[in-house]
């Protein structure tokens, strides 16, 4: 028994999470700029999916259209999402949230994976309150 706890003891301490967060840069003219920067260790990784969320009322995204620009990390890769997401659509959206769907995945073959660490995708945005407003990250796996 003993031995199966150290086993799993030493398994558990070699995993490695990877995971995204975001990174305001600074700018003037009252935009902020945000990186979206993936950790991703030693896996390998040819894709990647995520929700930006923010309050209502709080942020104009500066380029509506297409609210993300891809990062080095992951480019060139094919965009499937890059938009503000309608509220009709957003049905497990937090109430009163605005959010912003952002998924890619680099093309077929063996060199695709990428690891590391890196920008994967920047956006902007323009406070319109006063007060302080949160912007999330919602990411998926």
């Amino acid at each position: 028994m003993a031995y199966i706890c150290m086993a799993l003891l030493c398994w558990a301490g070699s995993l490695q999470a990877q995971s995204l967060a975001l990174y305001e840069v600074p700018t003037s003219g009252g935009v902020f700029e945000i990186e979206v920067v993936a950790e991703l260790g030693d896996e390998r990784a040819s894709g990647i999916s995520f929700f930006v969320a923010f309050a209502e009322g709080a942020f104009e995204v500066v380029e509506s259209e297409r609210p993300f620009r891809q990062g080095p990390l992951l480019a060139p890769a094919m965009e499937f999402a890059n938009q503000v997401m309608p509220r009709a659509e957003a049905i497990a959206a937090p109430e009163g949230m605005v959010l912003l769907p952002y998924a890619a995945v680099r093309g077929p073959g063996a060199e695709r994976g990428r690891t590391g660490r890196g920008v994967v995708a920047r956006f902007a945005l323009r406070p319109l309150l006063a007060s302080v407003s949160e912007v999330r990250l919602i990411s998926t796996p």
